[in-house]
């Protein structure tokens, strides 16, 4: 899948959900329910608040009418 067909986008951690894709230190990961917990700093993804935001990676899918985004 080339670069084009990915869209990023800084989120945070509250916006997240199970099936998720982020981007980690350059390595795409599925979210899974056992990595979001509530902590003391609020939402956490695996331990880590991410303050500033985490990448969100959307996959844009040709389709026969145009582009699907999942």
């Amino acid at each position: 899948m080339s670069a084009s067909n990915l869209i990023k986008k800084a989120v945070p951690v509250a916006d997240l959900k199970n099936g998720d894709t982020v981007e980690i230190n350059g390595k795409l990961e599925t979210v899974s329910r056992s990595h979001l917990k509530r902590g003391f700093t609020g939402r956490t993804y695996k331990g880590d608040p991410h303050k500033n935001g985490i990448l969100k990676v959307t996959f844009k899918v040709q389709v026969s009418n145009g582009f699907r985004y999942e």
